[in-house]
């Protein structure tokens, strides 16, 4: 019996499943993910309704001043 070439048994190449190994993360890399995460958390809460009010403010037609955004007796 012959065995002949073993690359003929394995499937194409974008058919074989590629193994990918994690390794768990330091205490070290886990508090700056901990941090990175607070930190974009803080950007997101106190950054949303002005960016909402920077987008309307800059969508809109016509344009209103800035004095009339900001003042309600201009």
């Amino acid at each position: 019996m012959l065995l002949g070439n073993c690359r003929t048994h394995l499937p194409p190449p974008h058919r074989q499943k590629k193994l990918i190994f994690f390794t768990m993360p330091s205490e070290e890399n886990k508090e700056r993910i901990a941090k990175v995460v607070e930190i974009g958390r803080n950007v997101l809460h106190y950054g949303w309704i002005p960016l909402i009010i920077y987008v309307g403010f800059t969508r809109s037609n016509p344009q209103p001043s800035l004095i009339k955004l900001i003042s309600p007796l201009a």
